[in-house]
This record gives C-alpha cells, sequence and structure tokens, in this order.
C-alpha cells in the first residue's frame, strides 16, 4: 500500500517484498518481507537501501552466481538466478 508523507508527498511503503529465486543446486527460493513499524514506513531511499544489503550478501555468498534485478511494484523485487561461472544458464 502506498502512503505520501510530508508536504512534498514523497512515496512511502507499508511493506517492502523481495524474493531470491531460481537458484540451482537445490537452494531453496527466499522471500524477504519487511513490514515498518506502526507510524512508519520505508521511503524510496531506505527500499533502495535494502536492495544493496541483500544484493552484497548474495555477492559474498554466492559469488559464481549471477542474479537479475526484476521490479514487480515499487516497492516488490525479484532477485532471479541468471547464470554461473561454470556455463550453467537459467531455463527461459
Amino acid at each position: 500500500m502506498r502512503h505520501f508523507i510530508g508536504e512534498h508527498k514523497a512515496e512511502a511503503y507499508k511493506i517492502i517484498e523481495i524474493r531470491i529465486v531460481g537458484c540451482p543446486d537445490g537452494v531453496k527460493d527466499v522471500h524477504i518481507r519487511q513490514r515498518s513499524k506502526d507510524g512508519r514506513a520505508y521511503g524510496l531511499d531506505a527500499i533502495q537501501e535494502a536492495l544493496e544489503r541483500i544484493a552484497t550478501k548474495l555477492e559474498a555468498q554466492y559469488p559464481a552466481w549471477d542474479f537479475n534485478l526484476v521490479e514487480l511494484g515499487p516497492n516488490r523485487f525479484n532477485f532471479v538466478w541468471r547464470s554461473s561461472v561454470d556455463g550453467r544458464k537459467a531455463k527461459t
């Protein structure tokens, strides 16, 4: 749900949803859902920071894998496994 905060009508969201999908080797899909506290909301900067934090963790945990970031909405995103260094690619 989209909210507007302050005089400048900045967009803010109560929930951020991020999924990590399509990984090989039996790695299960991950669904991350962050809900803000009552009376608070996530602005676009907070959403960007959350995406960067997750991208950094993916690079550290799976350095040989490449992911595409797919925006499903202003507060919903998927990291979709694309390929790995050993030549494997996602089925299209």
